[in-house]
């Protein structure tokens, strides 16, 4: 493959990313929630309690930033924080009950949302491209 079709195929990966990103958030405003503070619950929802560091790592984001968005959505009532009795440093993340509601309300909303903008690929050419990424992710 020539650089200038992976230069291409680089640049449409970045685009259908953005684009997946872009439809999703639109979908979770009327729940004022953000993409990433929606990932966050959505790391808690599968893993039940995690640590900050944990979610820095599962999340692919600086500590600084998981503090914010735990103090927020702590402030909202959809995470809760808590020490660890043996090591002060340590915090622990879980979500509760209106953190799961609202994980449970919004994944059929967004998967709608994301059916729609994919209403024109046929589904073989999907499950490639979601069977690729899994792939290109281990």
């Amino acid at each position: 493959m020539d650089q200038k079709t992976t230069h291409g195929i680089m640049l449409a990966k970045i685009k259908a990313h953005r684009e997946t990103r872009r439809v999703i958030a639109e979908c979770l405003k009327e729940h004022d929630v953000s993409l990433s503070e929606w990932l966050l619950l959505g790391s808690l929802y599968s893993c039940k309690k995690l640590t900050m560091g944990e979610i820095a790592r599962y999340l692919d984001i600086k500590l600084p930033l998981v503090s914010r968005y735990v103090k927020e959505l702590s402030e909202r009532g959809l995470v809760s924080a808590i020490k660890d009795n043996k090591d002060k440093r340590t915090k622990y993340v879980t979500i509760t009950e209106s953190g799961l509601d609202l994980v449970t309300t919004t994944e059929p909303e967004v998967k709608r949302a994301l059916k729609v903008w994919l209403k024109d690929i046929p589904r073989e050419h999907i499950d490639i491209y979601i069977n690729t990424t899994l792939l290109l992710g281990k």
